[in-house]
């Protein structure tokens, strides 16, 4: 009896495997996204960045759009000597306000 256990279980644990395999086989359906505007009169801040452990060096951008869509302004960095992925991230944020305040915009509604 002790053995049917163990083939049973065996055998499930096989159609688990099949199961899944099925399963990774079919392509899932993608879903693309897009860019969303802000509420009337708000201003839409995108800020990203990249790092490389190995160079210590960051890459950030940000971009502000309106509700419309129209790109209100734009700006890159390549920082150097970034210690870590949060410093570069950081340092982008730093980067959205400083280019922020050189617009004007940090009145606005961001």
């Amino acid at each position: 009896q002790r053995v049917s256990e163990v083939v049973t279980f065996v055998r499930g644990y096989c159609f688990e495997i099949v199961e899944v395999a099925r399963g990774l086989a079919q392509p899932s359906p993608t879903q693309i996204v897009g860019w969303l505007p802000p509420p009337l009169s708000f201003l839409k801040v995108n800020v990203d960045a990249s790092f490389s452990f190995s160079l210590q060096k960051a890459c950030s951008g940000v971009i502000i759009r309106d509700e419309h869509g129209q790109i209100m302004g734009a700006c890159s960095r390549l920082p150097t000597h970034v210690p870590s992925v949060f410093a570069a991230e950081a340092m982008a944020v730093v980067q959205w306000l400083h280019f922020a305040s050189e617009m004007g915009c940090l009145g606005s509604h961001l």
